[in-house]
């Protein structure tokens, strides 16, 4: 599915603002809100489904990143890097 859990599909979607418009797209979708749970409760597929939905996370920059130890390197080559360290203060 994605490589992105669940909490961090939640996390993006709080720190964007998001959480009203997650609400209501649930209920578009037919999730029953009116009992009392909580959102970690709800299925992975509606967190996935929603943040691509809304372009939040993209699956070729996921695959990218997958199995990669050290992220910088994709952003970053080794080609671009200053060869001497910054000063330390």
């Amino acid at each position: 599915m994605s490589m992105l859990s669940k909490s961090e599909v939640l996390s993006i979607i709080m720190d964007g603002g998001l959480l009203e418009d997650f609400l209501n797209w649930l209920t578009e979708r037919g999730v029953d809100l009116n009992e009392p749970r909580k959102l970690n409760e709800l299925e992975e597929k509606y967190f996935i489904e929603y943040a691509r939905e809304r372009k939040l996370i993209d699956e070729d920059f996921v695959e990218l990143l997958k199995g990669e130890d050290n992220v910088e390197d994709v952003f970053e080559p080794a080609e671009l890097r200053p060869r001497t360290r910054p000063k330390k203060y």
